[in-house]
């Protein structure tokens, strides 16, 4: 009976032992993944804000480049910080200024209230350009066509300037003028060819559209050798291009990137 007795003792003890080493392990077990956790969880932020840092410097980086890039163009380009394309319509503009006219068109109407009395009243305005020193202006037929008198006005000159015809080419509706005195301000442009003309090259238009001041409009030949029909009147060998052109920019000059018309 003692014997039975203490051999149940020993067994208790023996269980209780175990148990506890069990839960010793559990609880060691437990604190090593609490540990692995925490240092996996602290790599992770730690790579994480690496990450961002190495998103934010390769902005930073980025954004150094694009600026210096694009500031270094424009140095390269012009003391200004104009890009080439601006830099050549502002040479364009200011070296045919003083070569692009306006033209006036007069025709003589009884006067309102007194019919035996004749006035010369604006009809009609367009552009034209300089041909050369002796005041031969060019500009289109039908700008000047039914007209009794005719006046031109240069850029920066307040004075207006009575000129006439001296021939007209209605089927391909060119016509030149001459004007009777000459101003200081007439510049003979530049005259160029249409031989070699490229659908896709600059065109720019400088006139005086809707009887405003000289302006410009750039664009490109948008085709070559079209025929068109205006007021029952065909045209052909044509120049189209898609440089804004408004009622008024009749007979002023079409030009290339080199200035030439």
């Amino acid at each position: 009976m003692k014997h039975a007795i203490c051999k149940w003792i020993f067994g208790l003890i023996l269980s209780i032992l175990f148990l506890q080493q069990v839960s010793y392990a559990y609880v060691v077990q437990d604190n090593l993944l609490d540990e692995t956790t925490q240092q996996t969880d602290e790599n992770e932020s730690a790579t994480l804000e690496e990450e961002e840092d190495g998103l934010e410097n390769d902005e930073e980086i980025q954004q150094v480049d694009v600026n210096e890039v694009s500031q270094t163009t424009r140095e390269d380009n012009d003391p200004e910080g104009f890009l080439n394309y601006e830099t050549n319509n502002i040479k364009i503009f200011q070296d045919n200024l003083y070569s692009v006219v306006y033209v006036g068109k007069l025709n003589e109407v009884p006067d309102r209230y007194f019919n035996h009395l004749i006035t010369k009243k604006l009809t009609g305005t367009g552009s034209g350009f300089v041909w050369d020193d002796a005041g031969h202006i060019v500009t289109n037929h039908h700008v000047v066509e039914g007209g009794d008198d005719y006046f031109i006005k240069f850029y920066n000159d307040h004075r207006t300037y009575k000129a006439s015809i001296v021939g007209v080419d209605s089927g391909n509706d060119i016509a030149v003028l001459k004007v009777h005195s000459s101003s200081p301000h007439q510049v003979p442009i530049t005259v160029g060819t249409s031989r070699d003309l490229v659908i896709g090259q600059k065109a720019v238009a400088i006139g005086n559209p809707l009887g405003m001041d000289i302006s410009l409009s750039v664009g490109v030949i948008s085709a070559l050798k079209r025929t068109s029909k205006i007021k029952g009147r065909i045209y052909r060998g044509m120049v189209q291009t898609d440089a804004a052109i408004n009622p008024g920019n009749s007979g002023g000059p079409l030009l290339n990137s080199n200035g030439e018309v």
